[in-house]
């Protein structure tokens, strides 16, 4: 067995100085206790284009006895410190990195593997916030990964102490949250960028096992909110969906991509934890009511009553995500057409169309996290098969 966290000393050499007491007040008031949330405001150029980005992602409860830790957070910290550019060339910045690197170093000779997820964490939302390129980003991830491996195989039978599962699981979100905000703000025209989306794939996997209930640690989920795995498995869907798209551009629409298997075991995670949450299932029911007049048939409103102050977003976002899900599975089983296709009275297109319309509706004025369902009703259009009629059912035959 390796310790979970080694013994922390602080010389006096070490101490925390003034000017370390300083940077980190510039990082207290983007913290929120109960739960602690750090908010996180970045700017990445994109070829011609400066883009913008917030964020909110858990910040760990961990002391900054952690010499891994404490120079992490004092290099956020540091650019934290200015809301333009010009601490992110501080000679301060680098040279807490420099020690950030030293330590963590050691803590991965001493097996302290809480010690280097918590520090790469960080790390990585520093690299986040100073616009770092994705591949500095997934440096940071992968420590995470294999941090997290190391700590399930050291627990008997690949189960995680509830108590350590409570500490480390938002972390974890927030670092799939960083990694694709980070993804999307890369140059898609960069030399190599399929390389690239190959990298973000392969280091994937190295978080798959806490989500996915079919993994060699069948027993780990079950310590994990569905909630919480849904929002990861959202993650991994995107992400690997973009994977299976660039591939099957790449190789002109012909042979099949490696993340296939992968993406697919993703769905079938999904469309089996949703049905099981009352929130989400819902929501699937009514959008699959045929006779409801639906904005497209009449180019007017969904004929629905909503009470505005009654809506639930949990509930949203698993019908989304599961009618999302059921139509990239739709388009994946056409495209390989090495699986059998089973009939639907509502086709999985369809069904994400009527979902979004629904959600249109409720939360129409208030702003959510899926108000956003354009992308949705892109990818539903993409896929719509030719004999659907309009209200969404395949005609008889």
């Amino acid at each position: 067995m390796f310790p979970l966290l080694r013994s922390i000393s602080r010389p006096p050499d070490e101490e925390l100085t003034d000017l370390d007491f300083r940077y980190l007040g510039f990082l207290m008031p983007c913290t929120k206790l109960q739960p602690r949330v750090l908010n996180l405001h970045s700017r990445f150029q994109v070829r011609e284009a400066l883009y913008f980005v917030d964020i909110h992602v858990p910040w760990p409860d961990f002391p900054l006895s952690s010499k891994a830790f404490r120079y992490a957070t004092l290099a956020l910290s540091t650019a934290t410190a200015s809301t333009s550019n010009s601490n992110y060339d501080s000679p301060d910045l680098f040279r807490y990195l420099a020690k950030f690197y030293k330590y963590i170093g050691q803590a991965i000779q001493s097996s302290s593997y809480i010690e280097v997820l918590v520090a790469s964490y960080t790390a990585m939302l520093c690299g986040f916030k100073t616009g770092q390129p994705l591949e500095t980003i997934l440096i940071y991830f992968d420590g995470i990964c294999q941090a997290y491996s190391q700590l399930v195989v050291g627990c008997s039978g690949g189960t995680l102490d509830s108590k350590l599962c409570f500490t480390i699981t938002p972390l974890l979100l927030g670092s799939l949250r960083t990694l694709e905000l980070a993804y999307l703000a890369r140059d898609p025209c960069a030399t190599g960028d399929q390389d690239l989306i190959t990298q973000v794939r392969d280091s994937l996997q190295g978080l798959a096992l806490w989500l996915c209930s079919r993994s060699r640690f069948s027993l780990l989920p079950l310590a994990v909110n569905p909630t919480v795995r849904l929002e990861g498995l959202g993650y991994y869907l995107r992400l690997y969906f973009d994977d299976y798209l660039a591939a099957k551009r790449r190789h002109n629409h012909s042979g099949r991509p490696a993340v296939t298997d992968s993406l697919r075991q993703v769905i079938s995670e999904i469309m089996a934890i949703v049905p099981q949450m009352a929130k989400g299932r819902k929501l699937l029911q009514d959008a699959m009511d045929e006779g409801r007049d639906w904005p497209w048939l009449h180019n007017r409103a969904v004929n629905v009553r909503i009470n505005t102050w009654n809506i639930d977003l949990e509930g949203q976002d698993c019908a989304l995500l599961f009618a999302f899900a059921a139509a990239i599975e739709d388009a994946i089983n056409k495209s390989e057409a090495d699986v059998e296709i089973p009939e639907c009275i509502v086709s999985p297109s369809l069904l994400l169309c009527h979902v979004s319309a629904l959600i249109w509706h409720e939360t129409l004025g208030i702003p959510c996290k899926s108000f956003s369902l354009t992308k949705y009703i892109f990818w539903a259009g993409l896929w719509l098969p030719s004999s659907v009629d309009g209200r969404g059912t395949s005609p008889a035959t």
